[in-house]
């Protein structure tokens, strides 16, 4: 066997064996890219420009990284040891689930944090004035019909 081989049998099983979980693993990346990009953004923005975004921030993302999807991983790996392909409850892979759900969540409120620091309110306090003013609209273009009907 060379070390072609054997590297690229390694390379398999690991992806193979990954597979199941590769949603969970590319979320999480994409909460942790966006809440990397959102804080950059706004330490720009408020800050004193590039002179707020310093390398020692920066040196926090590779552990964040490694943390969360390392415990995803080893979540997995503990529900496929000791669950197989079972289900706990009727959910299958329950812990990796409950784990990636957690860090989900830390991320959402780790970007919200930072959307209070810019705008002074909550995303969701965002989302509910659009939702009144987007009624709000759309009653009057239904008023402004019905007002062209009669």
């Amino acid at each position: 066997m060379t070390i072609r081989t054997f590297i690229s049998g390694l390379v398999i099983s690991i992806t193979t064996f990954l597979t199941p979980i590769f949603g969970f693993l590319l979320l999480m990346g994409i909460m942790i890219l966006a809440d990397t990009v959102f804080a950059m953004y706004v330490a720009y923005t408020t800050g004193n420009g590039m002179k707020s975004l310093t390398s020692d921030k920066f040196f926090n993302i590779a552990p964040k990284i490694f943390f969360y999807l390392g415990s995803i991983i080893l979540a997995f790996g503990c529900d496929y040891l000791f669950i197989g392909n079972g289900s706990v409850f009727g959910v299958t892979l329950l812990g990796t689930k409950v784990v990636s759900f957690t860090f989900i969540a830390n991320e959402i409120k780790s970007i919200n944090e930072t959307y209070v620091k810019k705008f002074g309110k909550s995303i969701y306090d965002t989302v509910k004035e659009l939702y009144v003013t987007v009624k709000k609209i759309k009653k009057d273009i239904s008023d402004l019909i019905d007002t062209d009907n009669n």
